[in-house]
């Protein structure tokens, strides 16, 4: 297990600040994601979840977001929603 080095502690606000550089020495590992999906009023099936991701050392770098599935003309993409959460800062 690796351990983050002193000066990534974690601030009063709950971020961990480093950089680019700094972060990718960090590989995020996936822990879980989760998909739901409901019908909408043109029978149509709504597919949605979250992902969320994060390091194994203590304390965790972790980011996670909301997605869904979007079909447009034949076509299946994935879309974000809203913002990633993380505790990084960089």
């Amino acid at each position: 297990m690796v351990s983050i080095p002193p000066h990534f502690s974690i601030s009063t606000d709950g971020f961990i600040r480093m950089n680019e550089n700094q972060l990718m020495s960090y590989p995020l590992q996936h822990i879980i994601s989760t998909v739901e999906s409901r019908h909408t009023e043109a029978s149509q099936i709504f597919y949605y979840g979250f992902t969320e991701w994060a390091t194994s050392q203590t304390p965790a770098l972790s980011t996670g977001w909301d997605w869904e599935l979007i079909e447009n003309n034949g076509i299946t993409t994935v879309k974000r929603v809203g913002l990633p959460r993380s505790n990084i800062m960089i």
